[in-house]
């Protein structure tokens, strides 16, 4: 079985210009049980953010409302990464949980088919299984 990092090498884990900062934030914190457990979410929350900083304009595609939109758009989730999905009625949360990177060729979620990137504008449906959604539209409109 595979041992729990230490306090230390989480802190090296840490992108190198996010490293002080995160090391003040580890000190700053109460010594006790939960404090490994605090600083490996906080570790993956830092680096969720940087990977988002390093392409803001990376498109992104929500499970839950089946839009997408551009990391630069994202709201900050209830751990403080910036992985959330933009859309006020949306509770999509989570880079790989909720939140898919949507790839340049039009292809998500595990292979799923899409317009291409380059022609997607914000806020815009991209549903997972299109033929099903059409038909629910047709219905709907009876």
């Amino acid at each position: 079985m595979k041992s729990l990092p230490t306090i230390e090498q989480v802190v090296a884990s840490v992108p190198a210009h996010k490293r002080e900062e995160f090391a003040a934030w580890v000190a700053k914190q109460p010594h006790g049980e939960h404090t490994l457990y605090d600083a490996l979410a906080r570790a993956s929350v830092v680096d969720i953010n940087v990977r988002l900083a390093k392409a803001p304009d990376h498109w992104y595609w929500c499970l839950h409302c089946e839009r997408v939109c551009q990391a630069k758009e994202m709201r900050e989730d209830f751990i403080g990464a910036m992985a959330r999905c933009p859309h006020e009625d949306c509770d999509g949360c989570g880079i790989d949980v909720d939140m898919h990177r949507y790839h340049p060729r039009g292809t998500f979620f595990g292979g799923a088919k899409g317009p291409p990137a380059e022609t997607l504008k914000s806020g815009q449906v991209v549903p997972l299984y299109p033929k099903k959604r059409k038909a629910k539209r047709a219905e709907q409109k009876r």
